[in-house]
C-alpha cells in the first residue's frame, strides 16, 4: 500500500510547561472589574496549519506596549483537560500574528490569551480571552475530491482511487462553513462499495448553506471542496423559459425557480413589472444535470416595497443559486436598488443574493438611492458570489445614498473586475453592523473616483474588515487606496488581511511621495489610517502571487499559508491548484489557427533550455547559452542558429509544429543582422523564408499526411506571429517528378494462365499518386507503387507482348512539381510450357560395379506427345514414361552422380514448348572412397557472409556457411581484403579464441585430416601465433600458424581420430588470418542383416499397396493392361513382370495360382523368380513349398546376368522358424532366380531371404 502521510513522526512532540524568565504570570481566575487592567485581546482565534495539520496559529489583534501569556491545554472530546498546559510568554518584541506553535497530530487544544503592560509590569493583566478547541491531524496526499453534484440536503463528491490511496479513506465530513448558522452536520461512513465507487454522498444536511466538505483517514484530512447545498423548491413556481418567467413576474408571483438550460432573456414588450416591484420575490435555481446553473438576462429589479400596504409584503428578496447576466447597457444598472421619488418610501425586511454568478452589470449589485424618499432594510447579506467583468459606471459595486441598514454582511465572495469602489455609502446611509470578511478582491476599484475603496462616511457601532485577500489593487493614483479619504470617513477593525501587488512605501522612505493604498487621511491626521492597522491581526503583504496567476485571473491558490489562516474566499481553500500538464506530443492541426503569443497564461516569458510543447507548438531548445525564448513583448526569438543531428533532426533554437494536409505557415520574422534566413522542413522538402520583419505566407503543398513541420534559422531571429493556413499558396517553377523506373513480374505469362501480372516501381520522392497505362487500357491512378493486373484479365489475353507505362504526379496543391515523364515496361504472354515431368529413379545408389538394373520413371505430362530423355551424355526420344538400365550398363559405370533428365515434348506446338527437363539422379558409389569438404573464403559463395562479417571488429556474427559455423562470441572478427596469393581475402580471428569465441567449426562423420592455411595479419609480427584445432572436447592441437616478420603463407595439417559425428573446432591464440580450410575422410561402409520376405499373400493381395508393377506384358510379350495392375491368376499363362517391394526392384514369370508363387513346367518362356536389384550378401534362401510339388532350381550370381545352380536340399529345415521350410545356401551372393525345373511344377508358398546389405 502506498504510504500517504506527507510527513511521518519517529516519535511525538510535545511542548511542555515552560519556566518563563520574565515577571508575568497567569492571573487567578477574575470576578470583578478593574480598569487599570491591560486592555482585553480581541478577535483572538485559533486555526490549524491546514499544510501541516499539527500546526496551530493563534491570531489577535496586537496592542502596542503590551506583552501576552498563551496558554495551550490538551482537552478530551467532553473539554476535560489532560495533562498539564503549554504555556509560552509573548514579549512586545515578539509579539506578531499568526503566531505558531507546533503541537502533537490527533488531539484536540483549547487556549486562553492574557495580556500585560508591558511598560508597567506591576499592573494586573487582562481578562482571559479563549480559543478553540481545535483539532490537529497528520496531513496526508490529497485524493484530489471533486464535486459531482448538489442537492437541497446532499452533496455528492468523488475521488481519484490511484495507487490504491483511497483504502486510506474512512469518512467523508461535511461541515457549514458559517459554524454559528444552526446548519446541519453531515458525516458519511466509507465502505468497500463506495471505495471501488470512488465517489459518496453526504446527507441529512440543511439547503442553501455553504460547505466544507472533507475527505478523512482517521483525523487525517485527504483532501476536500467547498460547496453550497441547493435552495429548497417547494412551493415555488417552475417557470421553463423566459416567456413563462417574464409571464410570471408580470403577474407578480414571489416564489419562482428557474432551471438550468436556455437562457432566460427578459426583454418586456411593455411595463418592465421589475421597475416598480412593491412585493416580495424569492428567485431561486434549478441546478441543470451537468451541475450547471440557470442564466437569466437583464435582471434588475427596483424595489417599491412598503408603498403599498395593502399587499402585505414585507420586502422579503431571495436570489440563489442563479448566473445574472446584465445587459451592459444605460447609464447605470445594478441587480437591486430602491425605487425612486417623493413616494418612494421603501420598508425591506431582507435582501439575500447567495452563490449566484454577476457579470455584465453596468454598475452595481446594490444601490440605494438619493432619489428614495425613505429606505429601511433590515438585513443585506451578499454570501458565496462570484462578480467580475463589470463595467464600473455609473454607482459603485455595493452603493448606499440613503436609508438605514441594519445589517449589511459582505463573506466569502470573489469579485474581479467591478466596481468604481467596492462598497460606498454616503452621509445620508446609516448602519448598525458591517462585516466584510473572507472576500477575494482583484482589480476592484481601480477605476476609483471616491479616493479609497471603501467608503463609509456615517459612523457603524461594529464595522469589521478581516481576513480579505486585495490583490492587484496597483495603481499610482492617490485615489485608489485602502479606506476612503474623507473627513468622515469611518475606519473599520480590520484583521488578518492579506495585500498582493499593491502601491506603497514598501521601504519605509521617509520622504516617499507616491500613491500608498495603507494611508488615508481623515480630517487633519495625515496617517489615521496606515500600514500598521491595515495589517493588524496577522495580516500581510505577499511579495509573489498567492494564486496560480491572479493577474489572469487564474485564481487557485498556491500559498498555502493564505488557505491555512483562512484568508480570503473559502471557495479557494479547498480547490487544489491545477497541474499543468506538458503535453509530450503535438496535436495536428487540422484548420486555421494562429498562435496566441501574446497569452502568457499559454507562452510565459521565459529563457526555454529543454525541449517542451507549449500551446501545441514545440519549442526546440538543448542549449542553456543559445536558448529559444519567449520574450515579455509576445515574440519568440531563437538566440542562434539551428543545430542538428547526423540524421537531421533539429536539436536546439527551431520550433515545429505537426499537421495532417497541405496549407501554409504563415510566419513573420525577423533580424537585425545581414543574411539570415530561415528554413522550414517539412518531410524531404524545405522553404527558405528571409527574416525581414515582413509577414511571409509559405505553402507546404507537397504535405499529404501526418507531417511535422520545422522551422529552423541561420542565425538569431525574432517572430512576432506565427499561423496556420489550410489555404495553399504556390509560388515559383514547377519540377518535373522523377522517372519511375518500373518492373513487370512476373515478365512473362504462359497463355491462358489465371495468374497475376504485378508492375512496380521504387516510390518517387514527393509523388502523391500514379498513372499507370498498360496495353491498350486506360489509365488508372494508384496511390502506392504497384499496379495489379488481375488474374482472370491475363487469362483472356493473347499470346504477345504487352506495353506498360507509369507517370509519377504530385499532389494536387503542389508548390513546387509537375508530373514526370513516363517510366516504361513491358511483359509477355507466352505458349505455355508443359510441366516439367517429375523422375523417379529406383534404386537411386548402386555401388561401383554392381550389376543391377536401374529403372526410370515419370507420371504422364498432360498435353505431352513424347519425351526426350537424356542419361550419360544420349539422348532418346520415347512416348513411353518409363526407361529400363540393364544392370550390364549399370555395372560398367564409374562412381559419381549421374543425373537424368527427361523434357516433355508438346502435342500442340502453337501453344505450348517444350517442359523444362525434368531430373532425376542415379549415384554410383565409390564404396571407402576420400570425400573432401573445403572452405575457401575468396570463393565467390563466401560474399554475402563476407559482408555480413564486414571490415570492421564484429563481435556480434554468427553465422554458417556450407556446414562451416562462423561465430564471434562477443570478441572481434572481420574481413581482411589484402590480397595474399593466390587468395583475395581471408577471415581474421582479432586475438585469442575458444570453442565459444572467435571460432570455426564444422562436423566430421569420420576420423580424417584438416588442414589450415593462415598468416600473420601484417609483415610485422615477430611473437609466436598458433592455430589450435580441437575434436569436441579433447585436447587441442596447437601449430605455428605464422612466419615471423612476415605475411607468408603457413600450411598446417591435424590428424583427427572419431567414433562418431563430432564437432571440429578452429581458433588461434593470437591474431591470425585464416584463408582456406579442408577436411578429407574415408566413410566406412555399414551393412545390416536383413531378411526379406516373398509370398502368395503379397502378390494376391497386395498389388498397388506394399507392391509397385513397373513394367508388364503377356506371355508373348504382346501388351497387357492387366499385366500392369496384378499377377496373372491362371499358372498356364503368367505374365512377364517387374516390379519393386521394400526398395528391391524383382523380375517374375509366375502366377499367383493355387495359393503359390506358381511356375509351371514346359511353357513356352521360362518361368521363374530373381531380383534385378542387388541384395548384397545373400546367406540363405528357404522356401516353403505347397505340399505334394516339385523343390525348383535355385540359383545364386555375382552380377545377375550368369547363375550358379545350388544343391538341392533332401529335407526340410528342422524346428523353430524355419519349421517346415527347405534351406538354401547362398554363399555370399547378391542375385538368386528360383525356376521350375522338368521334374514339374514348383508351388512356392513363401519364400525367405536372408543376408547382409
Amino acid at each position: 500500500m502506498k504510504n500517504s502521510y506527507k510527513k511521518l513522526f519517529g516519535g511525538l512532540f510535545m511542548l511542555g510547561a515552560v519556566c518563563f524568565a520574565g515577571c508575568h504570570q497567569p492571573d487567578a481566575e477574575i470576578d470583578t472589574l478593574d480598569y487599570s487592567r491591560a486592555l482585553q485581546p480581541l478577535n483572538f482565534t485559533a486555526a490549524v496549519d491546514r499544510e501541516t495539520g499539527y500546526d496551530v496559529n493563534f491570531s489577535w489583534t496586537v496592542a502596542e506596549k503590551t506583552d501576552y501569556v498563551l496558554s495551550i491545554q490538551e482537552v478530551n472530546e467532553e473539554g476535560a483537560a489532560i495533562g498539564s498546559p503549554i504555556e509560552e510568554e509573548i514579549l512586545a518584541a515578539d509579539a506578531e500574528t499568526p503566531y505558531k506553535v507546533t503541537l502533537t497530530p490527533e488531539r484536540i487544544y483549547k487556549a486562553t490569551l492574557q495580556a500585560f503592560s508591558a511598560t508597567n509590569p506591576n499592573l494586573p493583566g487582562s481578562l482571559l480571552v479563549e480559543a478553540g478547541p481545535v483539532e490537529t491531524y497528520y496531513v496526508m496526499e490529497s485524493l484530489n475530491p471533486e464535486l459531482v453534484t448538489r442537492t437541497m440536503n446532499s452533496i455528492t463528491v468523488k475521488w481519484t482511487n490511484d495507487d490504491g490511496d483511497a483504502t486510506q479513506l474512512s469518512k467523508i465530513e461535511a461541515v457549514p462553513l458559517d459554524a454559528a448558522s444552526g446548519a446541519a452536520t453531515g458525516t458519511v461512513e466509507i465502505d468497500a462499495a463506495a471505495r471501488a465507487a470512488g465517489a459518496a454522498t453526504v446527507g441529512n444536511l440543511t439547503p442553501s448553506t455553504q460547505y466544507v466538505v472533507t475527505l478523512y483517514y482517521s483525523k487525517s484530512t485527504r483532501g476536500g471542496v467547498t460547496a453550497w447545498t441547493a435552495p429548497d423548491t417547494e412551493g415555488m413556481t417552475l417557470v421553463k423559459n423566459s416567456a413563462e418567467l417574464m409571464q410570471a413576474l408580470t403577474d407578480g408571483a414571489t416564489k419562482i425557480a428557474v432551471k438550468a438550460g436556455e437562457k432566460y432573456v427578459l426583454e418586456f414588450s411593455g411595463t418592465n413589472p421589475l421597475s416598480g416591484w412593491k412585493g416580495d420575490l424569492e428567485l431561486v435555481g434549478v441546478l441543470g444535470d451537468d451541475g450547471s446553473m440557470p442564466v437569466i438576462r437583464g435582471f434588475e429589479l427596483e424595489s417599491w416595497c412598503g408603498t403599498d400596504a395593502a399587499n402585505g409584503a414585507t420586502g422579503i428578496y431571495r436570489f440563489e443559486n442563479i448566473v445574472f447576466e446584465g445587459t451592459g447597457v444605460g447609464d447605470d444598472e445594478f441587480l437591486f436598488r430602491t425605487g425612486e421619488g417623493a413616494d418612494a418610501k421603501v420598508s425591506i425586511e431582507s435582501v439575500a443574493v447567495l452563490n449566484c454568478e454577476l457579470y455584465n452589470y453596468v454598475s452595481g449589485v446594490v444601490f440605494t438611492s438619493s432619489k428614495t424618499a425613505e429606505a429601511t432594510i433590515g438585513t443585506i447579506r451578499l454570501e458565496g458570489l462570484y462578480i467580475h467583468d463589470f463595467l464600473n459606471a455609473g454607482g459603485d459595486l455595493i452603493d448606499f445614498r440613503i436609508g438605514t441598514v441594519n445589517t449589511l454582511t459582505i463573506r466569502n465572495n470573489t469579485i474581479i473586475d467591478a466596481g468604481r469602489a467596492f462598497l460606498f455609502s454616503d452621509v445620508n446611509a446609516n448602519f448598525s453592523t458591517i462585516e466584510i470578511s473572507n472576500n477575494t478582491l482583484n482589480r476592484v476599484g481601480l477605476t476609483n473616483t471616491r479616493k479609497g475603496i471603501i467608503g463609509v462616511r456615517t459612523a457603524v457601532p461594529t464595522f469589521t474588515l478581516n481576513k480579505n485577500l486585495f490583490l492587484n489593487e496597483y495603481s499610482t493614483s492617490e485615489t485608489v487606496r485602502l479606506i476612503h479619504e474623507n473627513a468622515n470617513a469611518q475606519i473599520p477593525s480590520m484583521s488578518g488581511n492579506y495585500f498582493y501587488n499593491i502601491c506603497y512605501n514598501s521601504t519605509g522612505d521617509e520622504n516617499y511621495a507616491g500613491a500608498d493604498f495603507f494611508t488615508t487621511k481623515i480630517g487633519n491626521n495625515a496617517t489615521a489610517v496606515n500600514k500598521d492597522l491595515c495589517l493588524s491581526g496577522g495580516g500581510k503583504v505577499l511579495t509573489s502571487d498567492p494564486c496560480v496567476k491572479s493577474s489572469r485571473n487564474k485564481m487557485e491558490l498556491t500559498n498555502s499559508e493564505v488557505a491555512a489562516n483562512e484568508v480570503g474566499d473559502p471557495r479557494w481553500w479547498t480547490v487544489a491548484a491545477p497541474v499543468t500538464e506538458i503535453a509530450t506530443e503535438l496535436t495536428p492541426v487540422t484548420e486555421d489557427y494562429a498562435w496566441p503569443l501574446s497569452d502568457d497564461l499559454i507562452f510565459e516569458p521565459q529563457d526555454i533550455t529543454e525541449t517542451i510543447i507549449y500551446g501545441n507548438l514545440r519549442f526546440i531548445a538543448s542549449n542553456e547559452t543559445f536558448p529559444v525564448s519567449i520574450t515579455s513583448d509576445h515574440t519568440i526569438t531563437f538566440s542562434g542558429a539551428t543545430t542538428f543531428t547526423a540524421d537531421g533532426e533539429p536539436t536546439n533554437n527551431a520550433l515545429a509544429i505537426r499537421v495532417s494536409e497541405a496549407g501554409s505557415l504563415i510566419l513573420t520574422p525577423s533580424n537585425a543582422g545581414i543574411g539570415v534566413q530561415l528554413e522550414i522542413i517539412a518531410g524531404t522538402e524545405r522553404y527558405t523564408v528571409p527574416c525581414d520583419g515582413v509577414e511571409h505566407t509559405v505553402g507546404l503543398g507537397e504535405i499529404t499526411g501526418d507531417t511535422h513541420v520545422y522551422i529552423t534559422t541561420t542565425g538569431a531571429v525574432e517572430f512576432s506571429s506565427l499561423a496556420w493556413s489550410t489555404e495553399v499558396s504556390v509560388d515559383g517553377d514547377l519540377k518535373a517528378l522523377a522517372t519511375p523506373v518500373v518492373k513487370a513480374e512476373p515478365a512473362s505469362v504462359a497463355w491462358s494462365a489465371e495468374q497475376e501480372v504485378v508492375l512496380s516501381w521504387e516510390a518517387v520522392a514527393n509523388a502523391a499518386a500514379y498513372a499507370v497505362t498498360w496495353g491498350d487500357q486506360e489509365p488508372e491512378t494508384v496511390e502506392e507503387p504497384t499496379f495489379t493486373i488481375p488474374a482472370a484479365t491475363v487469362k483472356t489475353l493473347a499470346i504477345g507482348s504487352y506495353p506498360v507505362t507509369v507517370v509519377a504526379q504530385p499532389v494536387e496543391t503542389s508548390t513546387k512539381y509537375k508530373a514526370s515523364a513516363a517510366g516504361e515496361a513491358k511483359f509477355e504472354v507466352t505458349k505455355i510450357t508443359l510441366g516439367t515431368p517429375e523422375v523417379s529413379v529406383a534404386p537411386s545408389t548402386v555401388n561401383v560395379g554392381t550389376e543391377q538394373a536401374v529403372v526410370v520413371s515419370w507420371p504422364a505430362v498432360a498435353n505431352a506427345a513424347s519425351y526426350d530423355v537424356t542419361f550419360n551424355g544420349q539422348t532418346m526420344n520415347q512416348s513411353e514414361t518409363t526407361l529400363t538400365l540393364s544392370a550390364a550398363d549399370v555395372a560398367l559405370l564409374a562412381a559419381g552422380r549421374y543425373e537424368i533428365t527427361v523434357v516433355a515434348k508438346p502435342t500442340d506446338a502453337e501453344h505450348y514448348v517444350d517442359s523444362a527437363a525434368g531430373a532425376g539422379e542415379l549415384e554410383i558409389k565409390a564404396v571407402g572412397a576420400a570425400t573432401t569438404l573445403s572452405w575457401n573464403f575468396s570463393d565467390a559463395g563466401f560474399d554475402a557472409v563476407a559482408t555480413a562479417i564486414g571490415t570492421s571488429d564484429n563481435k556480434t556474427y554468427s553465422g554458417e556457411w556450407n556446414g562451416l559455423n562462423i561465430a564471434a562470441g562477443n570478441k572481434s572478427i572481420k574481413i581482411d581484403t589484402n590480397a595474399n596469393d593466390p587468395y583475395t581475402r581471408g577471415l581474421r580471428l582479432g586475438g585469442e579464441g575458444s570453442t565459444t569465441e572467435r571460432v570455426l567449426s564444422f562436423t566430421a562423420p569420420a576420423s580424417g585430416t584438416v588442414t589450415v592455411v593462415t598468416s600473420a595479419t601484417g609483415s610485422t609480427t615477430d611473437e609466436e601465433r598458433n592455430i589450435l584445432v580441437q575434436a569436441g572436447s579433447a585436447e587441442p592441437e596447437s601449430k605455428m600458424a605464422i612466419v615471423r616478420m612476415s605475411k607468408e603463407l603457413v600450411t598446417n595439417t591435424f590428424d583427427i581420430t572419431v567414433s562418431a559425428p563430432t564437432t571440429i573446432y578452429v581458433y588461434a591464440d593470437a591474431s591470425i588470418n585464416v584463408y582456406k580450410i579442408e577436411f578429407s575422410y574415408v566413410e566406412a561402409v555399414e551393412t545390416a542383416p536383413y531378411s526379406l520376405t516373398l509370398n502368395y499373400d503379397l502378390i494376391k493381395n497386395k498389388v498397388g499397396t506394399d507392391v509397385q508393377i513397373l513394367t508388364g506384358t503377356a506371355m508373348d510379350g504382346s501388351p497387357s493392361a492387366d499385366a500392369l495392375e496384378k499377377f496373372s491368376g491362371s499358372s498356364s499363362t503368367p505374365f512377364i513382370q517387374t516390379w519393386t517391394y521394400q526398395g528391391v526392384t524383382f523380375g517374375s514369370t509366375m502366377a499367383a495360382s493355387s495359393s503359390s508363387m506358381y511356375m509351371k513346367k514346359g511353357l513356352s518362356v521360362e518361368t521363374y523368380l530373381k531380383n534385378e536389384t542387388s541384395l548384397g550378401a545373400i546367406s540363405t534362401i528357404y522356401l516353403k513349398m505347397v505340399e505334394g510339388s516339385k523343390l525348383p532350381a535355385v540359383n545364386s550370381s555375382d552380377d545377375g546376368s550368369v547363375f550358379t545352380t545350388l544343391d538341392t536340399p533332401s529335407a526340410v529345415e528342422g524346428e523353430g522358424t524355419y519349421a517346415g521350410y527347405y534351406k538354401y545356401d547362398v554363399s555370399g551372393k547378391p542375385y538368386f532366380k528360383i525356376m521350375s525345373t522338368s521334374a514339374g511344377d514348383a508351388k512356392v508358398i513363401e519364400a525367405i531371404i536372408v543376408g547382409e546389405k
